[in-house]
């Protein structure tokens, strides 16, 4: 929407509001024009502008006077010539309907927007009809205005005003229009003849409409000039841009807007850089075209694309550059950005292609080099599998051998003794087992398992199996049956059908709750094909493990008797059996309802086809068909061991292999109270009722693994000091840390020598002792006697440790101590259990004498694993978040310092709600290292605040806290030079510890204590 309206009919109000002594601008709030705008009868404004200034008129003018200028406004000199057309040749009827034609009629000359209508009624009545449309603005002033309008257009014509009825709804207003008699060219002829100046005034009145309709000629020849010149610029970017778009490659595209420049712009010279850069990749480019002169002035213009700069175009001529030239210039490069954009991505993806085009060359001379490696790799890594089956058969034949004979010939053995010679039988039977499956596995992954084909009864072979597999299925009341034809003949590996379908009836008798059932079934679900499927009514299968069910090494849910377990190969050795003869295998199985694994086999092999895949490694037969052990399963979850109920200690044992947790009982029980679990449920169980003063556990059990049974007794076993002992086949870091985290004190790794755990045992439980002896004497004495207790306690059997271990070491064989053996092994437990014990002693006796504390520079990130790590137990669901804006080293005695922090984050867990989070912070400020702790609990009282560091103050529930934490905390950080201090206006509780940054003379006393000296008795 824009001009719809004439400024020469505003010329009235600018009358109008002179009349009424009103400043124009106030007509004009709202209206996006100047008042000189207003004022240029040659300008127009737009349709909602004139709206809004009849809006703001109807402010000052009622309707009637509304009426009145309207009738004003026809007496504009402006519309002279429409009366002199109309008195020299139309009646007053043809003179309303020429003004109100639709389109080309005189009104619309003025109001280009609004849509009129003509009708007539009767003879000198005529109806009118002016409607504004969407989106236009509405304007009922506008409508009273034109009741004025119509009343006087009749005296244009030589008539009296006319008689006007008007109905305005909404957007339209009509008005029934009586028109006065006479009119017409004989009356006007014969007013001519009796008034000879009438003629004068009409010629006057028909040469100011001539000046007027010049003025407007003129503006329309300048506006039809700008328009050619429009047309011909446009035609010449047309031209250009054509040109540019022509070619994708950059150097064509710059040159031929070079060409088209100098050609179509009448330039000597013209010269396109690029220099951009796109999607990290930097693209640059010069094209010129033709030659300078002598004199030539040049104009440079820039080259944008979506606000980047892409480069610039220049040119040079003879002669004067005006602005018109130059902005026509910038039009004919912006024309252009869109190509030149487009021909540098092109070379950006033509440079991508070629560095990928390398690329893979290179990765492809890279792979193959790999193929051959791998080659190399498998025939290395088959001959190393046969040479290991060598050396491991023998010496595992040997170990049988020996056992068996020592059983035969040793009548007097025990009891035990025969039992433990029946599980090293047994697990030597595992390990051959297990080694079977590895190379089975192995030969298949590398497609060198083979198969020996030949004709054999499948049916009676199935159910051969399934009476093996009875013994063991009875034994947990599972109801185990064959379902299949008398008779059925197939070519295949009888040995490996064997294995396929052992593994199968194993894992289902595994995974089925006692009074379950197995079925196994034979069908042919074609001429062509055998399916053998074994369904079991057990736990199933969760969907999302369905998909790696027969991978390598996957482990699925728990068996429903604890102590049975596999290594995760079975099945992967079962889909590789199967595919060497050339058929599948299959799953169907849902969480609580059971699974059904199917073997599909063809009844024929291709004997030819066999030969042709060359040498390869073939099944061996199954020794047993039904292993005891796989399916042998303890007889409850939370067997409690007998115990020595006079023992002081009670050991927690938690481990899911039977046999082995037999032994570690056996072997604790000689000096503790041994209480067992199968699992980390029914050990948790047993922490309540037997509150064990150490939990040695197995990781890798059914239910929860220890790592989580860690966690949990930390969190629910009464003694805190409670030492945890993992027991792990996995030596990797990541396990030991978690381990760690969880709140393990020491890791025993498998195998692991009898006496490697009982040190281990013992050497925890005396740590335990003293950390009980040194928190008693804690809340039993005041703070000198603590620091002089402290120090007795820990000297004398420090001392013995530390002075013990090497002349032992010298004592012992030098092979003992080869890396790897038990005994270096426990070696190196002692020695670091040692350490630790000699630097706390070195530190607390420090701390009790009088003098300076012997500091060292230590990592800030050791003195906060430590303190995190010990007071781990305490936080309960809370958790630690650091905030660390100083991260070097710390001048301290570390455990004190930790011993500092501890108090603090035990403090803030037991404040805290469950849940919260404590803060940890680290700063620098006025020469002092800040360790900041603060906590999301209630706080500290204000009534409180003055006691809280005075020695056995607490606000703790009787029982749960000595009072002497903050005020040893404290005298620590004044020994250190510095300070602990509560922080006001923090919310919840927050304290500051604060370490001198640089080394200071640190004091031999207490200002918490005045002038005693620390460590006296006074």
């Amino acid at each position: 929407m824009s001009d719809e309206v004439s400024c020469r009919v505003l010329d009235i109000w600018v009358r109008a509001a002179s009349e009424r002594g009103l400043a124009l601008e106030s007509l004009l709030t709202g209206v996006p024009y100047s008042v000189d705008h207003i004022k240029d009868k040659r300008k127009r404004i737009d349709w909602d502008a004139f709206a809004m200034l009849l809006s703001n008129v109807g402010a000052y003018w009622s309707r009637d006077e509304l009426v009145e200028i309207g009738r004003r406004v026809i007496r504009n000199p402006y519309l002279k010539y429409f009366a002199v057309v109309g008195r020299a040749l139309m009646s007053a009827q043809d003179f309303y309907g020429w003004v109100f034609r639709e389109g080309s009629g005189a009104g619309n000359q003025t109001f280009s927007n609004v849509i009129p209508k003509f009708s007539v009624l009767a003879p000198n009545v005529v109806r009118l009809a002016m409607k504004v449309p969407e989106p236009y603005r509405e304007s009922p002033e506008f409508f009273h205005i034109s009741h004025g309008n119509f009343q006087e257009m009749s005296t244009m014509v030589g008539l009296p005003p006319a008689k006007v009825e008007m109905t305005v709804t909404g957007r339209e207003a009509t008005y029934v229009v009586k028109l006065p008699e006479g009119g017409g060219v004989i009356p006007r002829v014969v007013r001519s003849i009796t008034n000879p100046f009438r003629a004068r005034e009409v010629a006057a009145e028909l040469r100011d409409a001539h000046t007027e309709l010049k003025d407007r000629l003129d503006q329309l020849q300048l506006a039809s000039g700008v328009i050619e010149q429009k047309k011909h610029e446009l035609e010449v970017i047309q031209v250009v841009a054509a040109a540019a778009h022509a070619s994708l490659d950059l150097e064509a595209a710059l040159r031929a807007i070079c060409v088209q420049v100098c050609g179509q712009l009448n330039y000597h010279y013209a010269r396109f850089a690029v220099i951009a850069s796109q999607d990290g990749v930097d693209v640059s480019h010069i094209a010129e075209f033709g030659g300078r002169k002598a004199g030539d002035l040049t104009v440079d213009v820039p080259l944008t694309f979506r606000g980047v700069k892409l480069g610039e175009l220049s040119a040079a001529r003879s002669g004067a550059i005006t602005d018109d030239e130059r902005r026509f210039l910038g039009e004919v490069a912006t024309a252009c950005a869109l190509a030149i954009n487009n021909a540098i991505a092109f070379q950006v993806i033509q440079s991508y292609r070629k560095a990928l085009e390398d690329r893979v060359t290179e990765r492809t001379a890279q792979l193959n080099s790999a193929l051959e490696q791998v080659k190399l790799q498998q025939t290395a890594r088959q001959r190393i599998f046969q040479n290991i089956s060598h050396e491991l058969r023998t010496p595992l034949s040997l170990i049988s051998l020996s056992t068996g004979d020592i059983a035969y010939r040793e009548t007097g053995l025990t009891a035990t003794s025969r039992q433990r010679l029946e599980q090293i039988d047994d697990s030597i039977q595992r390990l051959l087992h297990l080694f079977d499956g590895m190379l089975l596995l192995a030969a298949g992954q590398e497609g060198k398992l083979r198969i020996r084909p030949m004709q054999t009864d499948i049916a009676i072979e199935l159910r051969s199996l399934v009476s093996a597999w009875q013994v063991a299925a009875d034994k947990h009341g599972i109801h185990l049956n064959f379902v299949g034809p008398e008779r059925l003949s197939i070519r295949c590996d009888e040995a490996g059908v064997g294995r396929v379908v052992s593994n199968l009836i194993s894992n289902a008798i595994k995974f089925t709750a006692n009074g379950g059932s197995v079925e196994v079934r034979l069908e042919e679900p074609d001429a062509k094909q055998v399916r053998i499927s074994v369904q079991d009514s057990g736990v199933g299968m969760d969907k999302e493990f369905l998909s790696r069910v027969f991978g390598r090494f996957e482990q699925g849910p728990a068996p429903v008797r604890t102590g049975e377990r596999g290594s995760g190969i079975g099945l992967a050795i079962v889909k590789e059996i199967a595919e060497a003869h050339g058929g599948e295998a299959t799953v169907e199985s849902e969480r609580g309802k059971g699974s059904c694994f199917m073997i599909t086999l063809p009844r024929e092999q291709d004997l030819a086809a066999l030969a042709a895949r060359g040498e390869g490694s073939f099944i061996p037969a199954l020794q047993q068909r039904a292993p005891e052990h796989e399916t042998s399963a303890v007889a409850t979850t939370n067997d409690a061991a007998p115990v020595d109920k006079s023992a002081a200690v009670t050991v927690l044992v938690a481990e899911d292999d039977p046999a082995l947790r037999q032994f570690i009982v056996d072997l604790l029980s000689r000096d503790y109270r041994v209480v067992a679990a199968a699992d980390g449920l029914a050990a948790l169980r047993m922490v309540k009722e037997h509150q064990p003063a150490i939990l040695v556990s197995d990781i890798g059990m059914p239910g929860i693994d220890g790592i989580e049974l860690t966690r949990r007794f930390r969190a629910q076993s009464a003694d805190k000091l409670a030492p945890v002992i993992l027991l792990t086949a996995y030596a990797m870091v990541e396990t030991r840390m978690q381990g760690l985290e969880a709140g393990a004190i020491d890791y025993v790794t498998k195998p692991f020598h009898p006496e490697e755990l009982l040190a281990r045992v013992k050497g925890q439980l005396q740590l335990r002792g003293m950390a009980m002896r040194l928190h008693e004497s804690q809340k039993l004495a005041g703070l000198g006697i603590l620091s002089a207790g402290l120090a007795h306690e820990l000297r004398n059997p420090a001392n013995g440790v530390v002075n013990s271990i090497m002349p032992l070491r010298r004592l012992l064989p030098k092979e003992t101590f080869e890396p790897g053996t038990p005994t270096a092994m426990l070696f190196e437990a002692l020695s670091t259990g040692a350490e630790q014990i000699a630097v706390l002693t070195k530190q607390l006796l420090g701390f009790s004498r009088q003098g300076e504390l012997e500091v060292r520079e230590e990592a800030m990130s050791r003195i906060l694993d430590s303190a995190e790590a010990l007071v781990e137990p305490a936080l309960a669901g809370r958790r630690i978040r650091r905030d660390l804006k100083y991260k070097d080293g710390v001048r301290c005695a570390r455990g004190l310092v930790v011993q500092v922090l501890v108090n603090l984050l035990e403090n803030s867990a037991h404040a805290s709600p469950p849940g919260s989070e404590i803060v940890l912070s680290t700063r620098v400020e006025n020469g002092f290292v800040c360790f900041d702790v603060k906590d999301s609990g209630p706080g500290v009282p204000k009534e409180l605040r003055d006691r809280i560091f005075d020695p056995f103050f607490t606000t703790k529930p009787p029982g749960q806290g000595t009072g002497l934490g903050l005020a040893i905390s404290k005298m620590i950080a004044e020994r250190h030079g510095g300070n602990l201090r509560l922080l006001e206006g923090e919310k919840g509780g927050a304290f500051r510890l604060e370490l001198p940054e640089r080394r200071v003379a640190l004091p031999t006393s207490s200002p918490l204590l005045g002038a005693v000296p620390v460590g006296s008795r006074s």
